[in-house]
């Protein structure tokens, strides 16, 4: 709900009924145009926002050769796409004798629309023939900071054409299918020069559609090609995340790729010592005021009204924040033995100790689940760090924006998501629905503002366990109020009667049915 013109953040909402909302996939006819909530369709422009700099983009449903009717062609619904993701345990050399020569394999480094794309890297000479990533050209080529991105270091005098290939591979046969994404970018960082008339190291690139480059680096055409140095001399540090300082992206440049399964770029190093080039996905470079969420301090309140009501009917307020056990099933002390554990990592709205609590992230395992381990984290479909599932430890995925998204479809076990309208009030979010034997957990994100100042919580409703026979333990159980905490002393006796900004609600009863409501 919104109360005063603030978000809802955390509701908990425990049916005892047993079936569950079904989302049948359609053929999209109209998109969502990303900071303004209006809709789009074919070749038309989004109305520009703060980070586009006001001016217009294209539709997610345009045609690419209509990209540059917009004043800004670069595709804002796909930078999920572009926040490429380098796993550091799936990197390897992969066929190291093959005739066609080595290449490094990533697997699963961009989601779009609900399907992960691996990344192959080989090297071409000019001719544009395959040959072998060897040592004495490439010194290393790794994952750097958290998968981020990546660093490959030249070795001194040498030069190298990488080839960048996006698709699946066949684990079991070894084919490579390519798959092109609609819209990519590559960021490659820390360009340095050696004086004013002489660079350490060139990129060249043909494949592009546009570049958009930092100040202190100098483009040359050439025919087809663009190549990129730097003339100005300085000792910027090197960056370590995607959002980089005005030093760092004015020696960074950022190519964009349409329709592309593979490109190539050309690397030069001029000087004896070997020399490393960052590259990432998307970053600053190419939305400079693409910066992080800024801590939100709205002024809060506590308040009376029961926050958490358990199978025995116990009502109470909930204080305890950080991870906490919602459902336990059978109650133990022993996590490792749990038929179903579902986790909660609670925060305060805030600053203020005596805001309300939302929810940021939901864990759930157990046997129940067929050994799988699922992890829900908050996050603006319209964010650099958006809403995501993780599946067995693997990486973030994302939810499709036309159709209903799979994860697991077992015996007994079934975990899809979507996005929609989940109320009037809140418009497009994504929703996800797991159900486990004769239970249904709902999971609903509700996002307050938009893009990159937004801030996204979730809710979370427990359907079916009216039926369980075994004792359920957690807040939702008979443990109740036990892990709930006590308010600090300033909060005691505060007046409820300020706007609310969010709430935390749960209700499990083997008797009633329907929604708990306060």
């Amino acid at each position: 709900m919104v109360i005063a013109g603030l978000v809802s953040s955390l509701l908990f909402f425990v049916f005892s009924c047993g079936t569950g909302m079904r989302m049948m996939a359609e053929t999209q006819s109209e998109y969502y145009c990303m900071g303004t909530g209006q809709t789009c369709s074919g070749n038309e422009c989004c109305p520009g926002y703060e980070t586009t700099w006001g001016k217009t983009f294209p539709c997610p449903g345009a045609d690419p050769a209509f990209y540059e009717q917009c004043e800004s062609p670069s595709r804002l619904d796909l930078y999920s796409a572009s926040k490429l993701f380098f796993s550091r345990w799936g990197t390897y050399y992969k066929r190291l004798v093959a005739p066609e020569g080595a290449e490094m394999f990533m697997p699963g480094v961009s989601w779009y629309e609900g399907v992960s794309r691996d990344l192959l890297i080989h090297a071409l000479d000019d001719d544009g023939n395959r040959v072998n990533l060897t040592s004495d050209v490439v010194g290393k080529l790794v994952v750097a900071f958290r998968g981020k991105m990546m660093s490959i270091a030249v070795m001194g005098k040498k030069s190298v054409i990488l080839r960048f290939s996006f698709g699946h591979m066949d684990f079991d046969t070894g084919a490579w299918t390519p798959d092109p994404l609609p819209w990519n970018v590559m960021t490659f960082m820390d360009l340095d020069a050696g004086s004013v008339v002489q660079t350490n190291e060139r990129l060249t690139s043909t494949d592009h559609a546009r570049y958009t480059s930092g100040s202190k680096i100098t483009v040359v055409g050439s025919n087809d090609s663009v190549a990129f140095e730097c003339l100005q001399p300085g000792n910027v540090p090197n960056p370590s995340d995607i959002y980089l300082s005005e030093a760092q992206k004015a020696v960074a440049f950022a190519l964009e790729f349409e329709n592309k399964d593979y490109f190539s770029v050309k690397i030069e190093n001029f000087v004896w010592s070997s020399r490393a080039v960052l590259f990432a996905g998307i970053t600053t470079v190419h939305w400079p005021e693409l910066m992080p969420a800024p801590t939100p301090a709205p002024t809060a309140s506590a308040h009376g009204d029961p926050h958490v009501s358990t199978i025995t009917g116990e009502t109470f307020d909930l204080w305890k924040t950080g991870w906490s056990t919602f459902v336990q099933i059978p109650r133990s002390e022993h996590e490792h033995s749990d038929k179903l554990l579902v986790r909660g990592d609670v925060r305060r709205y805030g600053g203020d100790a005596c805001a309300p609590s939302f929810l940021y992230q939901v864990h759930m395992n157990g046997s129940w689940l067929g050994g799988h381990d699922v992890a829900v984290r908050a996050g603006s479909l319209e964010s650099s760090d958006p809403f995501s599932v993780v599946l067995d430890g693997d990486r973030p995925l994302q939810l499709r924006s036309d159709t209903e998204t799979v994860f697991l479809d077992e015996p007994d076990l079934r975990f899809s998501g979507n996005i929609g309208v989940i109320s009037e009030d809140w418009g497009l979010d994504a929703k996800l629905t797991l159900n486990v034997r004769s239970s249904e957990f709902n999971i609903v994100q509700h996002t307050e503002g938009r893009g990159e100042s937004s801030s996204a919580m979730l809710d979370l409703s427990v359907a079916g366990l009216g039926t369980v026979v075994e004792p359920i333990g957690g807040w939702l159980g008979v443990d109740g109020a036990l892990l709930a905490g006590e308010a600090p002393l300033e909060c005691r006796g505060r007046d409820s009667g300020i706007s609310r900004v969010s709430e935390l609600s749960v209700l499990q009863s083997k008797s009633l049915a329907g929604v708990f409501s306060n």
